[in-house]
């Protein structure tokens, strides 16, 4: 697979600082579920497809099978 260029829009770091504050605060990455709650939006739909854009660009890693298994790789500037 090809990656795609490294920049972010402004709803990928929105989702990335979500992430992230979520596992500062939990010890462990969200769900989902609860990312669609942090970031408001009703659709699981949206939130996986962040999530592919930000794995392809290479600032998360995910194990798909299993729930909680974000992993931010790197974070993107002005990313909380």
């Amino acid at each position: 697979m090809t990656r795609r260029s490294p920049s972010l829009t402004r709803r990928q770091r929105d989702v990335l600082g979500a992430i992230v504050r979520y596992i500062e605060r939990e010890g462990f990455s969200p769900t989902i579920r609860e990312l669609a709650e942090e970031i408001g939006v009703a659709g699981h739909f949206t939130v996986v497809e962040h999530l592919e854009q930000l794995e392809d660009k290479g600032f998360i890693a995910r194990f798909h099978t299993r729930p909680r298994t974000i992993r931010v790789l790197r974070r993107d500037e002005g990313v909380a």
